[in-house]
């Protein structure tokens, strides 16, 4: 018994996607959308979007890869990501993001993994560092004290998690400046590893909501602080 020929799968522009087309006999191969190489820094998290759509209603998700471009200059380590979606037929906003970039990789490469037996259309494709991936340990301090170093600054002030106050989830962390003090100061530390090799800006946001504050900055609800800082890589 001969096997039938592997045909080679269709792409071509169509519109503003490209699209995709693999037969069904294609399956004993792997066949992937393969991007150029870009830079990438350690312990980035990358966040892939693009917009996708296929010409059958089946299956319910789209595999996208990270390959890394090793110091011995292999195409070595990847990242799997799997980005669901509820109608194929009707086109979706694709987004995920993928875990930390590994240590010693200056490169990736990004492959899409259409799907067989089907046409698949990609649209706008981008790969940019996640402004979603959060390095802190326990933000929301959901998890009490977990992640965070609590200071006892003794009749100067206090800090402590409360689960009658909070914005979303179930806790807030609480910070008090005792007024009884001649120098009431209350604060919490985390020591975050941010791997970078070249000077970028990190941007901080929290959201915060003041009482009995004079002058009161915070005002009495909730409100979001924000800022951007640039550290300098020796």
């Amino acid at each position: 018994m001969v096997s039938p020929a592997l045909e080679p799968p269709t792409m071509q522009p169509e519109g503003r996607a490209l699209k995709v087309t693999l037969p069904a006999n294609s399956g004993g191969d792997w066949i992937a959308v393969q991007s150029d190489a870009f830079d990438v820094l350690e312990g980035d998290c990358l966040e892939v979007e693009f917009y996708y759509k296929r010409g059958r209603n089946i299956k319910s998700s789209q595999q996208v890869s990270l390959y890394y471009l090793t110091p011995s200059g292999d195409w070595g380590p990847a990242a799997h990501i799997y980005i669901s979606y509820s109608s194929p037929t009707a086109g979706n906003k694709m987004k995920g993001v993928f875990p930390p970039n590994p240590p010693g990789c200056p490169k990736a490469k990004l492959r899409l993994w259409p799907h067989y037996d089907d046409s698949n259309y990609y649209e706008k494709v981008s790969v940019k560092p996640s402004s979603s991936a959060n390095k802190v340990v326990n933000p929301g301090f959901e998890d009490g004290k977990a992640g965070w170093h609590f200071p006892d600054w003794g009749s100067r002030g206090t800090n402590t998690i409360d689960s009658s106050i909070h914005r979303t989830g179930t806790s807030s962390l609480r910070l008090e400046a005792l007024s009884s003090s001649s120098e009431p100061y209350a604060d919490v530390r985390q020591t975050i590893t941010i791997n970078q090799t070249a000077q970028r800006p990190i941007r901080i946001t929290a959201w915060g909501a003041g009482q009995g504050i004079t002058p009161n900055i915070l005002g009495q609800g909730w409100m979001q602080i924000e800022c951007v800082v640039a550290l300098r890589v020796n």
